[in-house]
């Protein structure tokens, strides 16, 4: 990877991204694959990454002619993973109106959901600033 070089981007930091946004996607991928019930309050804070996630492709879908396009590619796969699989707990039939009616056991669920969508939305403010310096980069050649 020689080609690599020409690029001032910290490659290093962008790989902890993706490592962290897979990280995310598992967590999320686990809740998704044990039935969790979500209320509500999960339902917005779906809606919140949803909408997140959204402005971040656009943000790459913007850049893909950019010779670090490798980089963005890596970036986008677990984010787009990611996307799916709150769709798919969207769209499953376990959505509730209130925790009122939830089976104690699922509480836990519900808890590591919220905090790997907060994972996201904290991590994600690093991986717009990664873009940006992405997309700097190119305009300086």
């Amino acid at each position: 990877g020689v080609e690599e070089d020409s690029i001032s981007v910290d490659i290093p930091s962008t790989e902890s991204l993706v490592q962290t946004m897979t990280e995310i996607h598992k967590e999320i991928q686990q809740v998704e694959a044990e039935k969790v019930i979500v209320d509500s309050e999960e339902i917005s804070l779906i809606m919140e990454v949803d909408k997140e996630i959204h402005s971040i492709q656009d943000s790459i879908r913007s850049m893909e002619n950019v010779p670090v396009a490798q980089v963005v590619k890596e970036i986008s796969k677990p984010i787009d993973e990611i996307e799916k699989s709150l769709h798919t707990i969207l769209a499953s039939e376990k959505v509730i109106e209130s925790k009122g009616q939830l089976p104690a056991d699922v509480n836990y669920n519900i808890d590591s959901l919220e905090n790997a969508l907060e994972r996201f939305i904290n991590v994600e403010i690093d991986l717009l600033a990664t873009l940006e310096v992405i997309d700097e980069v190119k305009l300086k050649e």
